[in-house]
């Protein structure tokens, strides 16, 4: 994620038109929102299990990152098939990736009104959902954030393979972690298909989702890691 802010503060002067990642956290760990207060995090049991906790530059709350896949998006917010304002651009990536998950067979929805749940209570991001978030039958899929700076956006998603009820709760303090392992709150590609989903079929997906929302071309879907100083 720091590779993602730094290629924010480097898109005026990149040779591309934006670019699409794909990526995901081994070992597990959670991400807080930019703006979200750590006391959130049960410090405790993410030190006892070894989750690492990361602030993002992107809003929202806070994502365990285990069995999921995370996407991320640099793009010009003057681009007419995405950008625009804050929520013109959402509402585009969001049709976009509708139109992936339609390539995995889901008829998935995008939520039009902030869930009726108390949204700021949640520390858990995929408890609620916020505007042109995308559900299925009724439960959160895949959740979004975004910042912007220079003329460019940039916006985290995370979908999950698969999602043990309550575990996020484990490392989260607030109402998240009160929750009963029976509550469906949450859905997951594995509950959604009836079968064990590979990373490299959904990111394949929803990058055709891109490539026909916006008539993507050429697209860079890798990067190297960044080399620690």
């Amino acid at each position: 994620m720091a590779l993602d802010k730094k290629l924010l503060t480097l898109a005026p002067d990149l040779p591309v038109a934006g670019i699409i990642r794909f990526y995901w956290f081994d070992p597990p760990a959670v991400t807080l929102g930019r703006f979200q207060k750590a006391d959130v995090i049960n410090r405790s049991a993410c030190e006892a299990d070894g989750i690492a906790v990361v602030r993002r530059a992107t809003g929202g709350r806070a994502v365990f990152h285990k069995n999921e896949l995370t996407y991320s998006l640099v793009l010009p917010i003057d681009n007419p098939c995405f950008g625009g304002g804050v929520t013109a651009s959402f509402q585009g990536i969001a049709k976009a990736l509708k139109k992936g998950l339609a390539n995995l067979g889901l008829a998935a929805e995008i939520e039009k009104r902030r869930s009726g749940r108390d949204h700021q209570r949640e520390a858990d991001c995929f408890l609620s959902a916020g505007r042109y978030e995308i559900k299925l039958a009724g439960l959160k899929l895949l959740g979004s954030a975004q910042v912007r700076e220079k003329g460019y956006l940039l916006q985290h998603g995370s979908i999950y393979l698969q999602r043990e009820p309550g575990e996020a709760g484990k490392y989260l303090s607030g109402k998240a972690s009160g929750l009963l392992p029976s509550e469906p709150l949450v859905a997951d590609l594995r509950a959604a298909l009836g079968r064990q989903v590979l990373r490299e079929e959904v990111k394949a997906a929803l990058l055709n989702g891109f490539r026909e929302s916006w008539g993507i071309q050429e697209t860079l879907t890798s990067l190297p890691r960044p080399v620690a100083a």
